[in-house]
C-alpha cells in the first residue's frame, strides 16, 4: 500500500486523541503541545500532497487539478487553523480531530469519482464542521449549529435520492461509467444531486443557511468553513458535471448558467443594505460562488480550468478578510460604522481586509482579477460575449457595497492614528504573520497564470 495524504490525514486522526489520552494519564494540565501536533500534521498532509498525490481507487480517481486544489485546500488549512491556536485563548482537545476529518473529508470530495464515495466525502467533511461552529458555547452558536445540521440532513437526503435515479435510469453510480441512460429518471436525478452538493457550494436558492450559520461561528471558524468546504463543494460539481453528465450538457447548461447568475445578484443585492461588516461579507462570500459556477456551466476544458483557478482565488481572499476581521473584531469593530474610528486597528488587519475585499471585487493585479479575467475569456472564446457584459455589469454593481467599507475605512486615515495604541503581543504578531502569508498568496497567484 502506498503512502498518500489521505492516510496522513487519517494517521493524524487516531493519532490526535491518543496523545491527548496520553496526555490526561500523565496529568498534563496543557494542551498547547495537542494543538501544536495537529498543525505539524495539516503540514506534514501538504508535503505528502506534493510528493505522493491522493489516493486511487475504483472510488476515487485524482484529475489534473486535483492535486493542485487538495495541495491549496491543506496549505490554506494549515494556516487557518494556526491561526485558530493562536486566536483562542483555550481549545478543546476534541476541535484537533474533528478539523483534521473535516480537511480528510474536503481532500475526498475533490477527488470522488463514484455517487457512492462522493456521498461519504461530503457527510465526512459536514458532520465535524457542526462541533466547529459550536466552538464556543453558547445560544447563538448553537442556533447556528442546529441550521447548518438540518441543512446537511436536508442535502444528504437529495443526494441519496438523487443518485438512485440516477442509478435506476444508468445502472452504474461510477461518474464515468453512465452512458446509456433512461432520460425520464435521469434528468430528475441530475437535478437532485446538483441540489444537494449547491447547499454545501452555497448556491442560490440553496444559500439561505449560510448567512445565519456563519454569522453565528466565530470568524476564524467562519474564515474556514467559507474556504475549504466551499471549495471542495464547487470542485465536486465540476468533477460531477464534466465526468458523469456529459449527455445533459445543453440541458444543464441553461440551469447551471441561471444558478450561477442568480448567486451573483442575489446576495449582492442583500450585501448592500448590511451594516454588520460579517454578515457583508457573508454575502460577499456567496456571491463569488457564483462567478466560479458560470465556468462550471460551460462544461469545456477551458471553462473548467478557469473555474478551478477561480476557486482558488475566492478561497483565498475569502479566508484572509475574515481573519482580518477577525483581528479587528478582537479590537471592537463590529458594524461597517465602526471601521471610521480606527484607533486600535492594525495595519496589516487593515491592508489584509483593503487586499481581500480588492481581490474579490476582482481589481489588478489580485488573484481575483486574473480569476475573472479567465472566466470571462473562456465565455468570449464560446461564443457567449452578452453573458461577459452581463457578468461586468453585475461586477459593476457588487462594488457599491465595498466602496463603502473602503470609505469608512479610510475617511479618517487609520494609518496615521496612534492613538490609544495596544502594544502587540507575540501571537497578535504571529497572527499578522498568517495574513502577510495570505496576502503573498494573493499575488502568486499571477505566477499560476503566467506558468498555464
Amino acid at each position: 500500500m502506498m503512502m498518500n495524504v489521505q492516510y496522513m490525514l487519517i494517521i493524524g486522526a487516531l493519532l490526535v486523541p491518543l496523545v491527548d489520552l496520553l496526555r490526561r494519564l500523565l496529568k498534563v494540565k496543557s494542551t498547547k503541545f495537542i494543538h501544536y501536533l495537529t498543525v505539524i500534521i495539516l503540514a506534514l498532509a501538504f508535503v505528502f500532497e506534493l510528493l505522493f498525490g491522493n489516493l486511487q481507487s475504483s472510488l476515487f480517481n485524482s484529475t489534473s487539478y486535483s492535486y493542485f486544489i487538495n495541495g491549496f485546500i491543506l496549505l490554506l488549512s494549515t494556516l487557518i487553523f494556526s491561526f485558530m491556536v493562536l486566536h483562542f485563548d483555550k481549545l478543546d482537545t476534541y476541535i484537533d480531530t474533528l478539523f483534521i476529518m473535516t480537511v480528510l473529508g474536503a481532500t475526498l470530495t475533490v477527488i470522488s469519482s463514484n455517487f457512492l464515495s462522493l456521498i461519504i466525502s461530503l457527510e465526512l467533511m459536514s458532520i465535524p464542521s457542526y462541533a466547529l461552529v459550536l466552538i464556543v458555547k453558547d445560544k447563538r452558536h448553537l442556533e447556528g449549529t442546529f441550521k447548518y445540521l438540518f441543512i446537511s440532513i436536508l442535502s444528504i437526503a437529495l443526494l441519496v435520492f438523487g443518485s438512485s435515479l440516477i442509478f435506476l435510469s444508468s445502472g452504474s453510480l461510477s461518474f464515468s461509467s453512465v452512458s446509456t441512460v433512461n432520460y425520464l429518471l435521469f434528468l430528475p436525478g441530475i437535478a437532485i444531486v446538483l441540489a444537494g452538493v449547491s447547499y454545501e457550494a452555497t448556491l442560490v436558492p440553496f444559500h439561505s443557511w449560510a448567512p445565519d450559520t456563519y454569522d453565528a461561528a466565530d470568524s476564524t471558524v467562519t474564515a474556514f468553513l467559507s474556504s475549504v468546504p466551499k471549495a471542495a463543494g464547487l470542485i465536486a460539481i465540476i468533477h460531477l458535471f464534466i465526468y458523469a453528465f456529459p449527455l445533459a450538457q445543453k440541458f444543464m447548461l441553461v440551469v447551471l448558467m441561471t444558478l450561477a447568475i442568480a448567486t451573483i445578484i442575489v446576495p449582492s443585492i442583500i450585501a448592500i443594505s448590511q451594516s454588520k461588516l460579517k454578515r457583508m461579507l457573508i454575502y460577499s462570500s456567496i456571491a463569488q460562488s457564483g462567478f466560479a459556477f458560470v465556468g462550471v456551466s460551460l462544461l469545456s476544458t477551458i471553462s473548467i480550468y478557469s473555474a478551478v483557478f477561480y476557486v482558488f482565488a475566492f478561497a483565498t481572499a475569502d479566508a484572509l478578510v475574515f481573519l482580518s476581521f477577525s483581528m479587528l473584531e478582537s479590537r471592537g469593530v463590529s458594524l461597517i460604522s465602526d471601521l471610521g474610528k480606527a484607533k486600535n486597528l492594525s495595519r496589516v488587519s487593515i491592508a489584509g481586509l483593503s487586499l481581500g475585499l480588492l481581490s474579490l471585487a476582482g481589481f489588478p493585479p489580485t488573484i481575483g482579477f486574473f480569476g475573472k479575467l479567465l472566466i470571462f475569456m473562456s465565455l468570449i472564446f464560446q461564443g457567449y460575449v452578452w453573458i461577459v457584459i452581463v457578468l461586468i455589469a453585475l461586477l459593476l454593481f457588487s462594488t457599491f457595497y465595498y466602496y463603502n467599507v473602503f470609505r469608512k475605512m479610510y475617511r479618517k486615515g487609520p494609518f496615521s492614528v496612534k492613538s490609544n495604541y495596544i502594544k502587540p503581543d507575540i501571537k497578535w504578531v504571529l497572527k499578522e504573520a498568517i495574513i502577510i502569508i495570505l496576502m503573498v498568496m494573493i499575488f502568486a497567484g499571477i505566477m499560476l497564470v503566467s506558468a498555464a
